[in-house]
């Protein structure tokens, strides 16, 4: 059994979206002791892989455990803690196994342990705890959180069992102050969900040509992993190539012409775009 202080290691999770799936049997492989999972759906098969209860509603939600994950969209993260801070079954919300305070965490990367202020009000420590990765909604859940960072930050007892938690998870806790959640956040977003929409404004110039969507992915997957492994070998800087990067303006203004004639506003984007990478 894992311990931190005199904590113990038992957690309840809520929010089986991609993020609670991979988060939940993460975290018994870690050693922590899961008493129940709370969502929509049929998860079955994850609710037996931890070893623990699959609820339906917060009715349901167990009363022996020191640890509780909220793995809910954003926009639902302040009404279920003030629901929880109204219905929980252990007021002030204190872990009698552990003889401390319920330690609630939240799992947004934009938003600060602010928003679970209704169930700090009754007694929990609460922070943030918010994976840096990609948990894709389809396809195979994350298997490992080795290598990710967390973004951390919330009441002292809290922050540091989650720092604590992160590096059970083979990852590294990152403290990010409140008021730096939203661009903390706006790097992940660049850095994942913009890139996947460059793939796709990539796929659709070669559909131009008539390629498909896999024979263009497969055109353009050497550049996309030896970029990415020049970026990590020569830096942001060193790795930059293109018109832009030599001030090629000849070849930049003829992909702006080519463009207009697909989407007059993707070809002022490709020019603002340009003209940024010329300052990196």
């Amino acid at each position: 059994m894992i311990h931190s202080g005199d904590k113990t290691n038992s957690f309840t999770l809520i929010g089986l979206g991609a993020v609670g799936r991979a988060l939940a049997p993460a975290l018994v492989r870690a050693g922590y002791d899961c008493r129940g999972l709370i969502g929509r759906g049929d998860e079955k098969s994850l609710a037996s892989l931890c070893k623990a209860p699959l609820m339906m509603s917060l009715d349901s939600l167990p009363d022996d455990f020191d640890l509780l994950f909220l793995c809910v969209r954003d926009n639902q993260i302040a009404s279920l803690a003030e629901e929880l801070s109204q219905n929980i079954r252990r007021p002030p919300l204190s872990s009698p196994q552990a003889g401390g305070n319920l330690i609630v965490f939240h799992t947004a990367g934009a938003l600060s342990s602010d928003v679970l202020a209704p169930l700090r009000e009754k007694g929990a420590d609460v922070a943030s705890f918010h994976p840096f990765g990609s948990f894709p909604r389809t396809g195979k859940a994350v298997s490992s959180f080795k290598g990710f960072t967390f973004g951390i930050e919330g009441t002292p007892e809290a922050q540091a069992r989650a720092e604590q938690i992160a590096r059970d998870l083979g990852g590294s806790p990152l403290i990010v102050p409140a008021d730096s959640r939203a661009i903390y956040h706006l790097a992940a977003v660049f850095a994942s969900n913009f890139f996947v929409g460059d793939l796709a404004l990539a796929v659709k110039m070669l559909g131009q040509i008539g390629l498909d969507e896999a024979q263009a992915l497969q055109v353009i997957s050497p550049i996309v992993e030896g970029t990415f492994r020049n970026v990590k070998e020569l830096g942001v800087k060193g790795a930059l190539t293109g018109p832009a990067a030599r001030g090629d303006n000849e070849t930049l203004a003829r992909h702006e012409e080519a463009l207009r004639k697909i989407d007059p506003e993707l070809a002022e984007l490709y020019r603002k775009f340009s003209e940024y990478l010329k300052k990196v």
